[in-house]
């Protein structure tokens, strides 16, 4: 037990040498292995007999609990921003298609009604112009 005690200690201690050397030198805070490798130990040891110790350390480097959750809620209030944004642009193009399927229902009415006053056109004109035979017996 008391090399246990020892080893939280010495655990401690170098925590608290290598956050003061990154403070001092505009460094992010000591990670798990480089606290590790200061005692001495594994770090595999730091993740499952002292995991207080392990959640000290993801906190000096920003990446603990409560970090991570700002995160992620951050990056969800992103998301609903972004959504809200493309919901409102999708609005915004269905009405701009309805507005374009009136205007073509309304030009293919149009091209119809044109094309009906050609053909009446052309069998108008068609009766009207003289036959090529006798166009032929008059040269």
């Amino acid at each position: 037990m008391a090399k246990e005690a020892s080893t939280k200690q010495r655990l401690e201690l170098a925590l608290a040498k290598l956050k003061r050397d990154a403070d001092r030198d505009g460094t992010r805070g000591p990670s798990i292995s480089a606290v590790a490798r200061e005692v001495g130990v594994s770090h595999t040891l730091i993740h499952t007999k002292y995991p207080d110790i392990a959640d000290e350390i993801r906190d000096a480097n920003g990446r603990g609990p409560k970090q991570l959750l700002e995160k992620q809620r951050t990056a969800a209030r992103n998301a609903e921003d972004r959504a809200k944004e493309l919901r409102a642009e999708l609005a915004a193009l269905k009405t701009q298609n309805q507005g374009l399927a009136s205007d073509n229902a309304r030009l293919i009415l149009l091209v119809k009604s044109l094309e009906h006053r050609v053909a009446v056109l052309e069998s108008t004109s068609a009766s009207l112009r003289p036959s090529t035979a006798s166009r032929n017996a008059r040269f």
